[in-house]
């Protein structure tokens, strides 16, 4: 629900978790959802439509970290420069609060097919590695935000344990394995909080185990 994800989304999510929904239909669970989170969803206008594929009605917004992202991410690419956005060439870049960037390469707004309708729609759109072109909304740049911004936070607290003399055998997502029996120790250098997050709130569960395990 975080990154935009609607009644299809969540029902196939849910459907792969073994989830039962029992009879509240999937929409209304998501719309709950934006309702209790309008800082990233956006507040309701009082407008609606019906989507297409399932009937359903989803409600119109505006604002929320979801649309005011994309439209930023429009305007460095119209202008130039927008925020933490801003075009260098024919890439888009966005700073993060670590300093590294997210670089989307040969950024448009162009028209592109509908999932909705069969008229094209405008949508921001950037060439990836193998050189396809991939469009992105509102709801999947806050996700690339929200994992990079996760990723530097990991990142730091890999170079903490390394400089404390803990080495890393691997790591996962937001989890570290590291040869140690000071499972607090682990704890408290993963639970420092950069600089430039100051204010984000770090919690680690730490525990030792002769085998990795979940």
């Amino acid at each position: 629900c975080g990154y935009g994800g609607g009644a299809g989304a969540f029902s196939a999510y849910a459907e792969k978790m073994g989830l039962d929904l029992g009879d509240l239909p999937a929409h209304k669970i998501v719309e709950t959802w934006r309702d209790a989170h309008t800082a990233v969803a956006g507040k309701r206008t009082g407008s609606m439509w019906h989507n297409p594929e399932t009937g359903d009605p989803v409600a119109v917004r505006r604002r929320g970290a979801w649309g005011g992202t994309e439209a930023s991410a429009w305007t460095a690419v119209r202008e130039g420069q927008c925020g933490s956005w801003e075009m260098r060439g024919p890439r888009l870049h966005y700073t993060l609060p670590s300093g590294r960037e997210l670089i989307y390469r040969d950024a448009r707004i162009e028209d592109v097919p509908s999932r909705w309708s069969e008229e094209k729609t405008k949508a921001l759109t950037y060439a990836v590695a193998r050189g396809q072109r991939v469009a992105t909304y509102g709801g999947k740049l806050v996700e690339n935000i929200t994992q990079a911004f996760c990723r530097d936070i990991l990142a730091e607290a890999l170079i903490r344990l390394e400089a404390a003399g803990l080495r890393t055998v691997l790591h996962i997502h937001d989890e570290v394995l590291v040869e140690s029996d000071d499972a607090a120790e682990v704890a408290r250098i993963m639970e420092i909080v950069p600089k430039w997050a100051a204010g984000m709130p770090i919690a680690v569960e730490a525990s030792v185990k002769a085998r990795y395990g979940k």
